[in-house]
């Protein structure tokens, strides 16, 4: 097979060699020595670009009002309820003990104002006073008076990113150190800080235990695919040694662990042995001695190789189009281990293999002549339903709705979730809308109307069901003091409204905060737009500075993802076809390859459509992930049916038998590895990888389907005699 042409093509240990394997050899050091300072994100905001509008205006609002961080400490009475002298003692114990955290901002609770928490004598009059009081804020005790949480606010120095996991840890400490002291009361922690640290938990989770299960999984589907331990060895050697450079080389640029960059090492473990399959069933087919199988082997898949890396390089560089950052590290890092990986298989692999002799056989030996005769027969039947099938899969993908919660990312076996669930129900919701509000006139003699119509405002939104409270200054503002008078209460209690984040330092903004029972992105984009919708129908003295937060960030993220992934994955599917056509030298395959590649990943949202109708921000970037992965299987594909239809007297029924015969189980081998590898995420307690590796492994069997039935049967539309 290719003796003619492949025996001019062969890798040699020339002086270019030597110094790419050098080059190795540094990058390799260099990796480990990169690998001591990996480092882990632990803050939400790593997931916005700091030069979006959204984050400007979060970052505008958090120097003027402070950190929005915090974490909520509640207690919770098993039976009856929470106000008695022991539990209102052990209440006073906890906010001190807060007082501890570090990072620390303020510590709210309803003891936060009564003299009580300085003191270590109990009063009867207090347990009256915060049975009937109407509380600030009152979310810090639930009507049934069986709750009350204390309020951490900590800030994230520059100077430290560990700060979110110090904190959260600290409070985790003092609720296992409580829980011990008394069985009648349940402690439980929820708040922005505690799901940072559970993004950081989950992530060094997943790299302890997914990562190495991914790589034994392999390891003993790769034996068992070529019947040897040696050739598994190899393969994951190769993996491995890429996975280092590559995230070596990131964490010395200054880029940080993710859940979704993290997936990274996953992603370039499956592209190296997808090209290791390639290369090891190339050489089983050719004949002679070893060393001459070798050399003929590598000849054959030296250009699919270069190019499917090539298409998959671009592929997940395209991913530095999204608007979060995690997922252009997870795109920057793959695509450097794919050039590794390339770098490998070229001047490292052949030496290896060069060694000795190595004795394998592939399982699964496939009768490609009679499948294609089968192909052949029912070909127009293959292609109507393939058309039936991409039409209905557009009308599901174009009921699809963009939606996100970002409680949601988290499986419910989670501590986290487990406990912001229960906090929710009973408390306080995660979710909320910060919206900064002005007055229109000087304070405070020229607006009579500015406090009332803040407290109209508050009291107006209080009442929605969904709406667990309110934060802003109508808590302490009575509605029939004048401006002054109110202007003169906001002043002596400036302070602690400034720690609350209610006012800022200028004393002119004030903040009110809406906090939210349950809400996903779709309800945080409407409820801003009608917040901002009422206070110009019922208010003339307030003047309106958008909604912010993490809710808001979260929400508006995920469309503007879908979009810029949508102009990215067409630009990717063009350029790909235009880098098709160029190599094949023809528009037909070109367009051919855009098609096998594109109608895959439509197949698999149709199928996320039927499952879910919804889409989030793990899906978004799905369609240039697996593209960036599936093209390298085409790519073998269409180069040996390329080959030999350039002979001369090949028919095009030839010319497919050849290269299934080269292709397709090497396709096949490459499928399996695939989905075994990413499989291992759907075990992730991380959802967000959960549902990347689901849709991706749905992709990956589609487009096993469009190579080695759709793509021959379109191929054989118009034989050549």
């Amino acid at each position: 097979m290719y003796t003619h042409k492949t025996k001019k093509k062969y890798y040699s240990a020339g002086g270019y060699i030597m110094k790419s394997r050098l080059l190795l050899l540094v990058l390799l050091i260099v990796g480990l020595w990169g690998l001591k300072d990996i480092g882990i994100a632990s803050d939400y905001r790593v997931f916005f670009g700091k030069d979006t509008a959204d984050m400007q205006d979060f970052t505008q609002m958090e120097n003027s009002f402070g950190s929005s961080d915090s974490a909520i400490f509640v207690i919770s009475s098993v039976s009856g309820t929470l106000l008695n002298e022991s539990n209102i003692s052990l209440l006073r114990e906890i906010h001190l003990h807060l007082l501890e955290t570090p990072n620390l901002v303020s510590v709210t609770s309803i003891l936060s104002n009564h003299p009580y928490l300085e003191s270590n004598n109990f009063s009867t009059g207090l347990l009256g006073q915060l049975k009937n009081a109407n509380q600030s804020p009152p979310s810090l005790l639930n009507l049934s008076l069986t709750s009350t949480g204390v309020e951490v606010r900590i800030v994230m120095p520059k100077h430290n990113p560990n700060a979110v996991i110090e904190s959260a840890t600290f409070i985790k400490e003092t609720a296992a150190i409580f829980s011990k002291r008394t069985a009648s009361l349940r402690f439980d922690t929820s708040g922005i800080v505690m799901m940072n640290d559970a993004f950081a938990y989950h992530l060094i989770d997943d790299l302890i235990k997914l990562v190495p299960a991914s790589n034994i999984i392999l390891f003993l589907i790769t034996a068992w695919l070529f019947q040897s331990f040696f050739v598994a060895g190899i393969v994951i050697f190769v993996a491995g040694v890429s996975n280092i450079i590559s995230l070596g080389m990131a964490t010395l640029v200054g880029i940080q662990l993710t859940p979704p960059s993290g997936m990274s090492l996953i992603v370039i473990l499956t592209i190296s042995i997808a090209c290791s399959f390639h290369a090891f069933l190339a050489i089983e087919q050719q004949k002679g001695p070893w060393h001459q199988r070798l050399k003929l082997g590598s000849a054959l898949t030296a250009k699919p190789i270069l190019f499917g890396c090539l298409t998959t390089l671009i592929g997940f560089l395209s991913l530095n189009l999204t608007d979060t950052p995690p997922y252009q590290d997870l795109g920057n890092i793959t695509a450097f281990g794919v050039a590794t990986v390339l770098l490998i298989h070229f001047v490292l692999l052949p030496w290896i293999l060069a060694y000795k002799p190595i004795k394998f056989e592939s399982r699964l030996k496939f009768n490609w002549v009679a499948y294609l005769k089968w192909i052949d027969k029912f070909r127009i039947a293959i292609l109507l339903i393939s058309l039936i099938l991409i039409t209905i899969s557009i009308s599901l993908v174009s009921k699809l709705e963009v939606n996100d919660k970002f409680t949601d990312w988290f499986s419910s076996k989670t501590e986290f979730k487990h406990q912001a669930n229960f906090v929710s129900e009973n408390l306080t919701g995660i979710y909320s809308i910060d919206f900064i509000l002005e007055s229109k006139h000087e304070l405070p003699n020229e607006n009579s109307d500015f406090f009332v119509q803040m407290s109209n405002v508050a009291s107006h939104f209080q009442t929605f069901d969904n709406v667990w409270e309110v934060r802003s200054i109508h808590s302490i503002i009575n509605k029939e003091h004048d401006a002054t008078q109110s202007y003169k209460k906001i002043k002596s209690n400036f302070e602690i409204l400034h720690a609350r984040g209610l006012i800022d330092q200028s004393g002119k903004l004030f903040k009110m905060s809406i906090v939210f029972k349950d809400a996903d992105s779709t309800y945080i984009q409407s409820f801003n737009t009608q917040f901002q919708q009422y206070l110009i129908e019922n208010t003339d003295s307030i003047a309106f500075h958008g909604g912010h937060g993490p809710s808001v960030l979260f929400a508006n993220i995920v469309k503007r993802n879908i979009k810029s992934m949508m102009v990215g994955v067409i630009i990717m599917l063009i350029t790909l076809s235009v880098l098709f056509s160029f190599y094949f030298k023809s528009l037909k395959l070109g367009a051919v390859a855009l098609f096998t590649n594109a109608l895959p990943i439509l197949i698999a949202f149709a199928f996320w459509a039927l499952l879910y109708q919804q889409v989030g921000l793990a899906v978004s970037i799905v369609a240039a992930c697996s593209l960036g992965i599936i093209v390298d299987d085409t790519t073998h594909f269409l180069f040996h049916y390329q080959e030999h239809l350039n002979k001369k007297n090949t028919t095009k029924t030839q010319a497919l038998a050849v290269s299934l015969n080269l292709a397709g189980q090497a396709i096949i081998f490459t499928s399996i590895a695939l989905v075994s590898g990413f499989s291992v995420f759907m075990f992730s307690d991380f959802l967000l990888n959960t549902t990347f590796a689901s849709l991706t492994i749905i992709t990956f069997i589609s487009a096993l389907v469009f190579d080695l039935l759709i793509l021959p049967a379109a191929l054989l539309i118009h034989k050549r005699k």
